[in-house]
């Protein structure tokens, strides 16, 4: 992980920080540890989906006053969706209809 934090900040991070990043992590939840292994073996906690999903619904309700369709609204005029992508939000809006 030290190693990886040092690529991704282009610029050399302490071991030390890598480690209290960890600990901070691991007292936060996000990711457990493996005791077991040595050196100790760190993995997320949660899903990447999950992740994902707990942190849309914080964007939505902080950034967005809890409307999911400003975000989608805000996000679809950013910038010009492929036609796969229009395709794509097509499909989804005819299943939430059918869903009706």
């Amino acid at each position: 992980m030290h190693d990886a934090l040092a690529a991704i900040e282009k610029k050399s991070t302490n071991y030390s920080t890598a480690v209290k990043m960890l600990a901070v992590m691991l007292d936060k939840g996000l990711v457990k540890r493996d005791e077991q292994a040595n050196p100790h073996v760190y993995r997320a906690a949660t899903s990447r989906r999950t992740t994902q999903l707990k942190m849309l619904g914080r964007l939505i309700e902080e950034a967005y006053d809890g409307s999911a369709f400003s975000l989608v609204m805000q996000a679809l005029s950013s910038r010009k969706p492929s036609k796969e992508e229009l395709a794509e939000v097509r499909k989804l809006l005819g299943e939430l209809e059918n869903r009706s």
